[in-house]
């Protein structure tokens, strides 16, 4: 799944630098930022399903399905269902970072 605009403003590439991974070349930060990206994208899908009410929730499990190379629609539809959805994002960006850099530092210890 792409990332949207939202989640690429909100998620910040200075989390390769805080994870000592700023000497990489570009080719294979782009690659792990677009993994985390998608891990995120998909924690906010999981968020979304807690916060819709279940008739909402299952028209946005055909929406994934349907739409999943389009993030554009799905936050259309989450902007719709979810006055929050800036919040929501913003919330779980920094959850994703903060566990990333609690694994990381865990690790060098």
């Amino acid at each position: 799944m792409p990332l949207s605009t939202q989640l690429q403003a909100a998620f910040d590439t200075n989390l390769m630098a805080e994870l000592g991974f700023d000497d990489l070349p570009t080719d294979e930060k782009m690659k792990m930022l677009e993994t985390m990206g998608e891990i995120i994208n998909k924690n906010i899908a999981l968020r979304m399903f807690e916060e819709l009410p279940d008739e909402r929730a299952k028209e946005l499990k055909t929406l994934l399905t349907s739409y999943a190379d389009d993030p554009e629609k799905l936050e259309f539809f989450f902007r719709q269902e979810l006055p929050n959805f800036d919040e929501i994002v913003k919330e779980e960006v920094a959850l994703y970072k903060q566990d990333l850099l609690d694994k990381f530092d865990k690790d060098k210890k």
